[in-house]
């Protein structure tokens, strides 16, 4: 018999589920743990990523001569995100991932326009924080941040359903994803001044770290539901919050 994918996540949350809130050792435990599955693997790793980069890259020439390039960007695109994203969860997992993974998600229509609603959402959400000021735009960034993770994970979501689980997700830790990602600023200065040779090893290091940490707070949150729902009343309800 095989794992469930809920048992394969409790157990990734019994490993790592305690450093989530333990400021810096997170960053430290979490970039250890990447570090230490990427090890020989570094170029399985970044050809989903030069793969994705590549369409992406071709489409934004396109569009420099052609109008509504932009349409198509979305469609192609954001399942392609997703699909990089279900590559990495597998991976992370030690589950058998490949490049199929990569396009996975244009086999289902229906699926697909779900992903491209949300991804709509997230973009309005964001335009509309920077409306009002660039750090508030910068927060709603990040907190939908995890968006193709999520959509990658949890395929029966509808589009405004993901956007309310990276809501419930990053509640409370927009400061620990806003410091996981300044943690790489040196990574990126110095694979500049290799002229990208580095970004070689940095860019599926710096995505297999937000992989797990997104699979350790999603742990996090299957792991406590139980405890919600189970509570007798309100009062222990709020009991369970103080602690």
């Amino acid at each position: 018999m095989t794992p469930s994918k809920n048992s394969t996540k409790l157990n990734f949350c019994v490993i790592i589920k305690k450093i989530i809130r333990e400021g810096s050792m997170t960053r430290k435990e979490l970039k250890l743990a990447a570090k230490t599955q990427i090890k020989g693997k570094v170029f399985i790793l970044l050809l989903p990523l030069v793969i994705v980069g590549a369409i992406s890259a071709v489409i934004a020439a396109i569009s420099r001569f052609t109008y509504g390039v932009g349409i198509l960007a979305l469609i192609i695109e954001f399942p392609l995100a997703i699909g990089l994203a279900l590559f990495f969860i597998k991976f992370a997992r030690d589950e058998k991932s490949g490049m199929e993974d990569l396009f996975s998600q244009f086999k289902d229509f229906g699926r697909m326009w779900e992903q491209i609603k949300a991804c709509l959402i997230r973009w309005l959400y964001i335009f509309l924080g920077l409306l009002c000021f660039v750090i508030p735009g910068i927060i709603i960034a990040l907190r939908y941040s995890l968006l193709e993770y999520v959509m990658a994970d949890q395929p029966e979501l509808t589009g405004k359903q993901a956007i309310e689980e990276c809501k419930k997700l990053m509640k409370g830790r927009i400061d620990e994803i806003f410091g996981l990602y300044i943690s790489f600023i040196g990574w990126f200065l110095l694979s500049i001044l290799t002229c990208g040779i580095l970004f070689i090893y940095v860019a599926p290091y710096f995505t297999l770290t937000v992989t797990k940490y997104y699979l350790a707070i999603s742990a996090e949150e299957i792991s406590a539901a139980p405890a919600s729902v189970t509570a007798p009343d309100a009062k222990d309800e709020k009991k369970d919050d103080l602690f």
